[in-house]
This record gives C-alpha cells, sequence and structure tokens, in this order.
C-alpha cells in the first residue's frame, strides 16, 4: 500500500512538472530580446523549486524503496528532472 501510494505521487508529480520542458522548448523559439511578465518570471520561479523538489523525491525513491521498478522510476525522475532544470536555468539567464 505504501509503494503504491509512493508509486502515484511520483507519477503526479512528474506529470505536473513536465511542463517546464515544454515551456524551455517554446522559448527557443522567441527572440532572446523578449521581456518575460511577472506572471512568466513567477512561473519559471515556481516550476525550478518543484523541479528541484522532483529531484530530492526522486532520489528519496531510489533510496528508500524497497521495490526495484520504484527505485527506476525514483532514477529517471532525478535525471529527467535534472534535465529540465537545465533547461530552465538557460531560459532564466536569457
Amino acid at each position: 500500500m505504501i509503494r503504491q501510494s509512493l508509486v502515484k505521487k511520483i507519477f503526479v508529480l512528474s506529470l505536473t512538472f513536465l511542463v517546464p520542458a515544454v515551456v524551455g522548448r517554446a522559448a527557443d523559439t522567441k527572440s532572446s530580446t523578449a521581456k518575460l511578465s511577472s506572471d512568466d518570471t513567477n512561473f519559471i520561479k515556481e516550476a525550478a523549486q518543484g523541479g528541484l523538489m522532483e529531484v530530492q523525491l526522486g532520489k528519496l525513491a531510489q533510496e528508500k524503496a524497497a521495490d526495484e521498478k520504484v527505485k527506476q522510476v525514483g532514477k529517471r525522475m532525478e535525471q529527467d528532472h535534472s534535465k529540465a532544470n537545465d533547461e530552465l536555468k538557460k531560459i532564466a539567464s536569457a
């Protein structure tokens, strides 16, 4: 029961943060001189915080889970969200 709950939470959270990756791709098509609105800036900040949380949850799943599949999901989550965080950093610095 606990494992299913953890897997469901990890899955829901990982879906929640697919949006930053899509935003990153969309931002690449815009001019680098475009200014971000305060809503966009807030979104980036919240996405970054969420992305960092996802990486930590992935690490936690790898360390604490008894089921190998849950550990694999945690590893994939850590890798995917680390990559998304790096893309978000590029956008933010531009």
